[in-house]
């Protein structure tokens, strides 16, 4: 599960009851900072997680991922809250009612797990077209560690050696390609000297990126 962007009010969610958008209001419940808890290291901007989710949380988490998967052109992908306290789905504004119905429904079957939903951005499909088009057009250079796309950000991170790549660059060489196929995505480039070379990260993991204790 993996699980940004900044995103407008879904009424068919927040009116089923089930998941509550990121710009509605609940009188101060915990489903008001959903979107804002999922926290980030200030350093590589990677969202990072701690401790281990609660069985209903984790349920939830599965439920809703095992619906991101079963709709990739629509949802982006789903993510805990850092310390795990709920979960967030992240869909694109093309999403279908039914689509947002049966996530709305699967939330609604665990009342006490506060669940979000931000809605904007580019689809798992479309995350992951872009991402392979990176990977044919600068994402070979020596000095790149690894890369992929960060659900949560709805990015692409990328691990470079500064010593054997000028990050500027690489940045203007990836933008390029991405604006040959009319696609802009967010990226962000982590310097870390010494990593090895061009492995590929699917970023889709139980948490997203880092998980600390």
């Amino acid at each position: 599960m993996f699980a940004p962007l900044r995103f407008a009010l879904v009424a068919a969610l927040a009116a089923a009851g089930g998941l509550t958008s990121a710009s509605s209001t609940q009188n101060g419940s915990a489903l008001d900072v959903l979107p804002a808890c999922i926290q980030s290291d200030p350093t590589t901007q990677q969202p990072y997680w701690v401790g281990e989710p609660e069985a209903q949380v984790s349920r939830l988490g599965l439920e809703l991922q095992d619906l991101a998967d079963q709709h990739p052109d629509e949802i982006r992908g789903v993510s805990y809250c850092t310390h795990y306290e709920g979960v967030v789905v992240f869909v694109t504004d093309r999403a279908s009612d039914e689509t947002k119905a049966a996530l709305a429904e699967a939330a609604g079957r665990y009342p006490g797990v506060p669940a979000s939903i931000e809605q904007g951005g580019l689809s798992l499909t479309e995350l992951t077209s872009a991402l392979a088009t990176l990977s044919s057009n600068g994402l070979q250079l020596p000095g790149i560690g690894w890369y992929g796309p960060n659900l949560v950000t709805g990015g692409i991170d990328i691990g470079a050696d500064p010593n054997l790549v000028n990050l500027d660059q690489l940045r203007q060489t990836l933008t390029a390609s991405l604006s040959q196929i009319g696609v802009e995505v967010p990226l962000n480039l982590i310097p870390e000297a010494g990593v090895a070379t061009n492995s590929v990260s699917t970023g889709v993991e139980q948490g997203a990126g880092t998980n600390a204790d």
